[in-house]
C-alpha cells in the first residue's frame, strides 16, 4: 500500500493495549508514517494523540501499565475496594501528564495533506447532543482537557455526568457515547469491542482472531477495571494479529 495508513481508534477504557498492538504491526510494515492522521474517542484518543505526537509505543504501554498497577494497589489499601480509591480522572490525568511534553509541539499538517493530524472525539450532550471533533491544541493543558473529557464516562470518570467546556455553555461527556469510534474520512477503524453489528470488513477488531477467547461481558468489565498487566500485553499481541488478518485479506492492501 503506497499511501500512508489513517487510524481511527475507539472506546476502549484501559485495553489500549489492543490498540497499540494494531499500531505496532502498522509501523512495523512501514504504512505508519509522518503523513499518518490519528483519531481516537474514549480510551482511543489516549492512543491517538501518543502516535500523532510522537510518543513511542513502548513508552504508552509501559505507562498504561504503572497506572493500571497503581489503582489496583489503591484498591487494596481502601476498606471500601475500587469505591475507596480516588476518581478515575486523576489516573488518567497521570498518564497524560507522564506521557506529553511541554510545551507541547505543534502539530503541522502534511504538505500534501492539509487535514488534521490529530482528532479527539468528545460528546457534546447540552444545549444539544452531537459528536464533537477537535483538533487544535496550543498548549499541554488544552490537550489534556480535550482528552480527559473524550475518556469522561459519566459518572464512572469522576462522580459526574459531565464537564462543562471554560468559557461557554457547553457540557460535553465520552467521545465514543454517540459515535464508538469517530467516523472521520480515510480512517480505518480501530476497536476492541466485536460488536455483532460491527462491520467486520472495515474494522479492525477481535472478530478477524479466530477463536478469540475473551467475552464481550469480560472486555466491557476490563474496560473500566484493568486486567493484570501480563493480559494487557497479551492484548497487544492480539492487536497486531487482528491487524495482520486485516491487511492480508484486505483488498486495498492486495489489489
Amino acid at each position: 500500500m503506497a499511501q500512508p495508513v489513517h487510524l481511527s481508534f475507539g472506546g476502549c477504557g484501559f485495553l489500549l493495549a489492543f490498540h497499540i498492538g494494531v499500531a505496532k504491526y502498522m509501523r512495523r510494515h512501514g504504512v505508519l508514517t509522518a503523513a499518518s492522521r490519528f483519531a481516537g474517542a474514549s480510551g482511543g484518543s489516549l492512543v491517538a494523540a501518543s502516535l500523532a505526537y510522537g510518543i513511542p509505543l513502548a513508552v504508552v504501554l509501559e505507562e498504561t501499565k504503572a497506572t493500571a498497577t497503581l489503582l489496583h494497589e489503591d484498591i487494596r489499601a481502601s476498606k471500601r475496594g475500587l469505591l475507596g480509591a480516588k476518581n478515575l480522572a486523576g489516573y488518567v490525568y497521570r498518564h497524560i501528564d507522564a506521557l506529553f511534553p511541554d510545551p507541547l509541539p505543534v502539530l503541522h499538517p502534511s504538505t500534501s495533506d492539509p487535514l488534521p493530524r490529530l482528532v479527539v472525539a468528545t460528546t457534546e450532550v447540552f444545549p444539544r447532543l452531537r459528536t464533537v471533533h477537535w483538533s487544535s491544541f496550543a498548549t499541554k493543558n488544552d490537550l489534556a482537557n480535550a482528552l480527559l473529557i473524550s475518556c469522561h464516562v459519566p459518572w464512572y470518570f469522576d462522580g459526574t455526568p459531565a464537564r462543562q467546556i471554560a468559557g461557554t455553555k457547553q457540557w460535553h461527556t465520552d467521545g465514543g457515547l454517540l459515535q464508538f469510534v469517530p467516523d472521520v474520512p480515510d480512517h480505518i477503524p480501530v476497536n476492541v469491542f466485536p460488536l455483532p453489528w460491527m462491520n467486520k470488513r472495515r474494522t479492525i477488531s477481535p472478530l478477524w482472531i479466530h477463536g478469540f477467547p475473551i467475552s464481550l461481558a469480560q472486555l466491557s468489565r476490563w474496560a473500566l477495571l484493568p486486567p493484570p498487566n501480563d493480559v494487557l500485553d497479551q492484548f497487544v499481541v492480539w492487536g497486531e494479529e487482528a491487524a495482520h488478518a486485516y491487511v492480508t485479506s484486505s483488498a486495498e492492501w492486495n489489489g
